[in-house]
């Protein structure tokens, strides 16, 4: 439907132009005609505007897709990347006999200085 102060298109049943204020009739959607008096060369303005808006919306949608599949790229080859550190059972065996050590300064098993073993 269309203002019936301005001109422009609201949204069928809108109480009040969201372009003017002006308040609207109530009206069954499409029951209401764009008014004759409205200036061709501003309708015509505003239809160019709408038309780069829409462009606009479309350019963006297209390049926020583009950047969801560099990211998407980026994340699956940053995880490939990723090299582990060792992990917890493999630092906390003894390097003389392979026995568990957890948190011990020497090896049960054995007896081997855990201190001396030089961190990297």
């Amino acid at each position: 439907m269309y203002c019936k102060k301005c001109g422009n298109e609201i949204s069928d049943g809108a109480k009040f132009c969201k372009f003017c204020g002006a308040v609207q009739e109530t009206q069954v959607a499409g029951s209401f005609q764009k008014p004759q008096n409205v200036d061709p060369v501003k309708e015509a303005e505003q239809q160019r505007q709408r038309e780069r808006l829409d462009q606009q919306i479309v350019s963006l949608e297209s390049e926020r897709k583009a950047l969801e599949e560099k990211i998407k790229e980026d994340l699956l080859r940053l995880s490939q990347k990723v090299v582990l550190p060792a992990t917890d059972l493999q630092q906390k065996k003894c390097p003389n006999c392979g026995g568990m050590v957890a948190g011990a300064k020497f090896c049960s098993k054995c007896g081997y200085d855990l201190n001396s073993i030089k961190e990297k």
